[in-house]
């Protein structure tokens, strides 16, 4: 009795090596997964003072937090102003000079004591 395959002996070899490396390929990832620590890692900012660390923009009561101090338009910290608070940005005046600063940006030097 003849059996015909529609499949050869090297089609079947090769269906089986790629079923193979898909079941290997599954199973390091598992390993993977399972083994290492898949907590997301979150940027951190030390507070330098004067440094614009973030801004929630949405006037009019948009909010930034400049060093370690959550600040709106109007207020200060020590002597220096909050004029405005933008999009990614604060703007500062202390003793008649006005600055601003983006998100990050090293601190003015108006901000030094």
């Amino acid at each position: 009795m003849e059996i015909h395959s529609s499949t050869s002996i090297y089609g079947r070899i090769l269906q089986a090596s790629a079923m193979l490396v898909i079941v290997l390929f599954a199973v390091s990832a598992m390993i993977h997964f399972f083994t290492h620590d898949n907590t997301p890692e979150v940027a951190s900012v030390k507070p330098v003072f004067g440094m614009v660390t973030g801004v929630i923009y949405s006037p009019p009561n948009s909010t930034a937090v400049v060093g370690d101090t959550v600040v709106h338009e109007g207020d200060a910290i020590g002597d220096v102003a909050i004029a405005g608070i933008r999009n990614n940005a604060v703007e500062f005046s202390k003793a008649g000079t006005s600055w601003r600063q983006e998100i990050l940006e090293k601190p003015h030097k108006a901000w030094k004591k």
